[in-house]
């Protein structure tokens, strides 16, 4: 492998098959996609995660928020949330995927594991 010099570049991979001889040449280009804007930072913030009892929300004010276990089973939703905590204390250990529908209509997924 030749890595490229900078970020923007060219990178050269030579494959080759187990008996050594047999090869290939390959070129990667890293280049900026044109046309797109930066793209938007989750605003979210979840902590502890895990966590055995309450999990602190930021950034998730008025929000629909659904949490499902590893099944796909929903098992918590709340509309217009408010505050900063969510009660994580009544469910099963396990991992569990809180999805989060902002007033702007973005949506947010984060998994949660309970301990």
């Amino acid at each position: 492998m030749v890595p490229s010099l900078e970020l923007l570049g060219t990178t050269t991979i030579d494959v080759f098959a187990e008996n050594l001889i047999a090869h290939n040449l390959y070129s990667v280009t890293f280049d900026w996609a044109t046309g797109q804007g930066e793209p938007q930072k989750e605003n979210v913030r979840i902590y502890p995660n895990p966590t055995s009892g309450n999990v602190y929300l930021y950034g998730a004010d008025h929000a629909s928020i659904s949490v499902y276990n590893s099944i796909g089973s929903l098992v918590f939703i709340t509309h217009d949330f408010s505050g900063h905590t969510l009660s994580f204390s009544s469910l099963p250990k396990g991992v569990y995927l809180m999805k989060i529908e902002k007033a702007d209509h973005s949506v947010i997924q984060k998994k949660v594991v309970v301990i």
